[in-house]
């Protein structure tokens, strides 16, 4: 009886106390500090980084015709306009130069700079927008007249031949006509998407086009005196 009255006070005082150790172990889960894991998923994700803001394009003053800064991986160097007997706006010219490789500042001229960087593995790509419509076989001739007293008759002809095919008649003002001159001398000629019209390896007429717009008697002064300034900031 005495051990029964004995068990019977033991169970009492535990049941006293069972409440207090409850609210103690409550409280300490009150006050605990989150574990790592709810500490993870109380944090909003963090914003991403704005993108950076594309350049605007670049207009050539005379035609209003807009450059891109940069396209199909090449850098704006400059843009003018070729006009013929003084005051007719032909064509508006975009200068683009691969930026991968580094222009020799120290060059005598742009003329300079640019062969130099083709050589090192530059590509050059001569932008030509219309201002004008122009019959393919003027604007043809056109060019040619300029290549061949660079380049030669053959070199001239071959190239000529190659382009023509693949341009409309006439060659509709706002088009545009892009001459690609690769490290290895060929010349691709793409049109307004981009397509590929011709493509011919003639390296005497690469350097040709570059002394025809940035030489020093080249047809745009206008493009030369902007692909000065432009390398300056490459």
């Amino acid at each position: 009886a005495k051990r029964e009255i004995m068990y019977r006070h033991a169970f009492r005082v535990l049941a006293q106390r069972a409440p207090v150790a409850t609210a103690a172990a409550a409280t300490a889960l009150a006050v605990a500090p989150p574990s790592r894991c709810d500490w993870w998923s109380s944090q909003k994700p963090s914003a991403p980084a704005p993108a950076a803001a594309a350049a605007p394009p670049v207009v050539e003053p005379k035609t209003g015709v807009q450059f891109p800064a940069e396209q199909g991986g090449l850098k704006l160097a400059g843009c003018g306009v070729r006009v013929k007997y003084g005051f007719i706006k032909v064509y508006a010219v975009g200068v683009y130069v691969s930026p991968r490789v580094a222009l020799d500042k120290r060059a005598a001229s742009p003329l300079a700079a640019l062969r130099t960087a083709r050589r090192d593995g530059a590509v050059v790509e001569l932008r030509l927008t219309m201002a004008r419509d122009v019959a393919k076989k003027t604007f043809v001739d056109a060019l040619a007249e300029q290549i061949t007293p660079r380049a030669g008759a053959p070199q001239s002809d071959t190239f000529a031949a190659a382009i023509t095919g693949g341009l409309r008649d006439p060659t509709p003002e706002g088009s545009t006509t892009t001459i690609r001159l690769d490290p290895d001398g060929t010349i691709s000629v793409l049109d307004d998407t981009g397509l590929v019209t011709a493509h011919v390896v003639v390296p005497a007429v690469c350097d040709a086009f570059l002394d025809i717009y940035l030489g020093a008697d080249g047809i745009s002064p206008t493009t030369l005196e902007a692909v000065k300034a432009g390398l300056e900031k490459f």
